[in-house]
């Protein structure tokens, strides 16, 4: 996900464990975690949705970074996983 870390110049890095789907962490501050990240403009069917980043990163209280909730899975396929952060912002 370097489009994140182009964009807004957040320091970000990919992590994961027992070789699972890496999780992506960004540095950021409890108080404005949220207002560094790009909305994501989303289009399924012709329908567009505005993903913006109170829907998908979490601040990590214990560990001072930001989550980001979605994930990019590139193999064997190219898809990206949405999941519970989507599905509670728009249904």
């Amino acid at each position: 996900m370097g489009w994140i870390t182009a964009s807004k110049g957040k320091k970000c890095y990919e992590r994961s464990e027992r070789g699972e789907t890496p999780s992506t962490f960004c540095a950021c501050d409890e108080a404005t975690y949220d207002s560094g990240f790009p909305t994501l403009l989303i289009n399924f069917g012709g329908q567009q949705f505005n993903f913006e980043p109170k829907h998908y990163v979490i601040y990590d209280t214990y560990k001072k970074v930001c989550l980001i909730t979605f994930q990019e899975e590139t193999r064997p396929v190219y898809f990206w996983l949405l999941g519970d952060p989507f599905l509670r912002a728009f249904f």
